[in-house]
């Protein structure tokens, strides 16, 4: 953690990840401290990539995309990058990680339905140039999703 990053600074992350719709005044009052100090601190911690972004959790199901499949892709030796970024313009696709197993890179696609998710598989991920291979795992239940990490006290 870089030295810049002090315990307030730590409070804040907490419980801007906890809400990020917390007005800096109640954290300013919750940690004792100014709003001029808190909004300095989230500004130094934008500026240094700490944090990259404020978002919304939006439920899939009630969205319309309620199946979620995990897709192991195993690609031709050294196309990792430009099969990650084909994988990066399909907007069906919610996550990518590369990986170093007996597969190189790891998709989380979202679908409204397993033929859609299924259509997605055949047509657009399996007929990317060099994907030689893949395993999908469709999610039946989520039992925990967290997009936080954990913070921890210096």
């Amino acid at each position: 953690m870089s030295e810049e990053i002090d315990a307030v600074d730590l409070s804040i992350l907490a419980i801007l990840q906890d809400d990020a719709r917390t007005p800096f005044t109640r954290i300013a009052r919750q940690l004792g401290v100014s709003d001029a100090t808190i909004h300095l601190r989230v500004k130094k911690m934008e500026g240094i990539g700490l944090i990259e972004k404020y978002t919304v959790i939006i439920n899939e199901e009630k969205m319309g995309k309620p199946v979620t499949t995990y897709v192991l892709i195993r690609v031709d030796p050294g196309t990792v990058e430009d099969v990650c970024m084909k994988l990066l313009e399909l907007e069906e696709v919610y996550e990518i990680c590369e990986i170093h197993e007996r597969y190189d890179i790891l998709v989380k696609i979202r679908g409204d339905s397993l033929d859609e998710v299924r259509d997605i598989l055949i047509q657009k991920l399996r007929s990317i140039p060099d994907v030689v291979g893949s395993e999908a795992y469709t999610v039946y239940k989520t039992w925990k999703r967290d997009t936080g990490i954990e913070i921890t006290k210096i």
